[in-house]
């Protein structure tokens, strides 16, 4: 992968043991973007509307007036996982 020096980059491995596919990965938010749109140039707005998302949820959790703990919000995402998955076996 061919990344500037001032930029680190990495591979990440996603598949099947033995199977596995290695992607590029680099280090710092707007590199990350970038190196998604240089990926996936057709997702370019989708890409930009999560990152936009990320942005919202990364303020609410660590910038609000109230306090939140990261523990509350992976409890809920964990009971909502939950849910979903009883929901898909129930109407499978």
């Amino acid at each position: 992968m061919s990344t500037p020096n001032s930029v680190r980059s990495f591979q990440v491995a996603l598949g099947e043991p033995g199977k596995q596919k290695l992607y590029p990965h680099v280090v710092g938010k707007e590199e990350w973007r970038k190196k998604m749109i240089e990926m996936f140039p057709g997702e370019a707005s989708a890409i930009n509307k999560y990152m936009e998302l990320l942005d919202v949820k990364c303020f609410e959790l660590f910038c609000a007036s109230e306090p939140i703990r990261v523990v509350d919000e992976v409890e809920r995402s964990a009971e909502i996982a939950v849910l979903n998955a009883r929901n898909f076996l129930q109407n499978s």
